[in-house]
């Protein structure tokens, strides 16, 4: 697993560019020395893996996407994303999650600890393992000062960060919608949250599936972030890509 642009413990930031964050995913292929690796997108993260094996910086021997599928014409896609991204709300998302705190050394610990709490109390999240939360919420601690040094730290990714991020596939091509994933040249696995916002049965996701007769399908017993609740079946289906 790598941490992208304004995740985790990567020095990188979004930068002037809001797409390196999956264009870098073919520097990284050569730089690991993986010509044709089997790529794992959750997601955003999904949309990302796609993106850059449309465009020919990967050339990946299969694809897992987990959620991250936009099955619709390109206005529906425009529709929908702007509503989920609307600043407001996104805005929501960063007060619950903590995006852009500031702590110092003696509220890391507590930090994580809180983000495991919380994730308890929330039907999205109550699947996950505390464990798999407090990691997480711990890696994305990053220190102001730069790697290894300073007492303040900051949670990653910022509200900033998250709109840059979340709002620069609608600006450019290629467009995160069903004629794109008709483009897929490679063995694709989709794994889907039962009751995720594309729950089992949606007939886009269907109608997907049918113009897309090579790809595998499984729905799995999840809210969402199916990596963290069921990291079993998801190495199934890279198992199974790979066959």
């Amino acid at each position: 697993a790598v941490d992208l642009r304004a995740h985790g413990q990567t020095p990188l930031g979004v930068g002037e560019d809001p797409a390196r964050w999956w264009t870098d995913l073919g520097e990284i292929a050569t730089g690991l020395g993986l010509r044709h690796p089997v790529v794992v997108g959750q997601g955003f993260g999904a949309w990302g893996a796609v993106a850059a094996t449309v465009t020919g910086l990967l050339e990946p021997a299969g694809l897992v996407l987990l959620e991250g599928v936009y099955p619709w014409p390109r206005e529906h896609v425009m529709e929908y994303l702007g509503q989920v991204l609307e600043p407001s709300l996104l805005e929501l998302v960063a007060q619950r999650y903590g995006l852009g705190a500031v702590i110092d050394d003696s509220q890391r610990e507590p930090f994580a600890d809180t983000a495991a709490e919380l994730a308890r109390a929330d039907w999205t999240t109550e699947q996950i393992p505390s464990s798999v939360i407090r990691a997480v919420a711990a890696r994305s601690l990053w220190p102001l000062d730069g790697p290894g040094v300073g007492s303040s730290w900051i949670r990653r990714p910022t509200l900033e960060d998250l709109l840059a991020l979340a709002c620069d596939p609608l600006s450019r091509d290629p467009f995160p919608c069903l004629d794109t994933y008709l483009q897929l040249p490679t063995t694709t696995a989709l794994v889907m949250a039962s009751d995720g916002v594309l729950a089992q049965g949606d007939k886009d996701v269907w109608h997907l599936l049918w113009l897309r007769p090579d790809w595998t399908y499984q729905v799995v017993d999840a809210i969402r972030n199916v990596s963290a609740a069921h990291p079993d079946i998801v190495v199934k289906a890279v198992i199974d890509v790979l066959s």
